[in-house]
C-alpha cells in the first residue's frame, strides 16, 4: 500500500505547492493603470459643454440672469426662488 505525500514527505515532485495550483486555475488579471495627475479626463466633456451653452446663448441671448438659480421655474413651472 502507497502512502500520500504529505507536506512533510521527501518527495518533492509529489507534492503539489498551493500557489502552482491556484496559478494554473486562476488567470492574472489586467491591472488597470490609474489615471494620472496631469491626464484632464473630462476636457472633452467640458469642452462639448461650453460649446453647448454658446451655441445657446448664440440662439437665445436674451436668456434670464437667473435662469441656473431658478431652472424649476422656467423649465417646468414650479415655485420660483427668491434667495
Amino acid at each position: 500500500m502507497m502512502s500520500q505525500p504529505t507536506p512533510f514527505s521527501s518527495d518533492e515532485n509529489a507534492i503539489v505547492k498551493p500557489h502552482e495550483t491556484v496559478d494554473a486555475i486562476l488567470p492574472t488579471p489586467a491591472i488597470a493603470m490609474p489615471p494620472q495627475p496631469e491626464e484632464d479626463l473630462f476636457a472633452p466633456t467640458r469642452k462639448w459643454l461650453l460649446e453647448l451653452v454658446e451655441e445657446i446663448e448664440r440662439l437665445d441671448p436674451d436668456l434670464p440672469s437667473d435662469m441656473a438659480e431658478n431652472h424649476n421655474y422656467y423649465a417646468h413651472g414650479g415655485p420660483r426662488r427668491n434667495d
